[in-house]
């Protein structure tokens, strides 16, 4: 992927017209990365999972 598909990727989130679906956010640690590789690995995920650095 190239930075003209992220741009206008980007845009098209921008616009409404693209929704990313993020199911589970985790903090980024040893137990948060635990926790969301279990939920991965269940199967049951119906979107993306998400780390983030608090």
């Amino acid at each position: 992927m190239d930075a003209a598909n992220l741009n206008h990727i980007a845009h098209l989130v921008q616009m409404g017209k693209l929704k990313p679906i993020v199911s589970e956010v985790y903090p980024m640690s040893v137990k948060g990365v635990q926790r969301a590789h279990l939920s991965n690995q269940s199967g049951r995920t119906k979107g993306k999972i998400v780390l983030v650095n608090n």
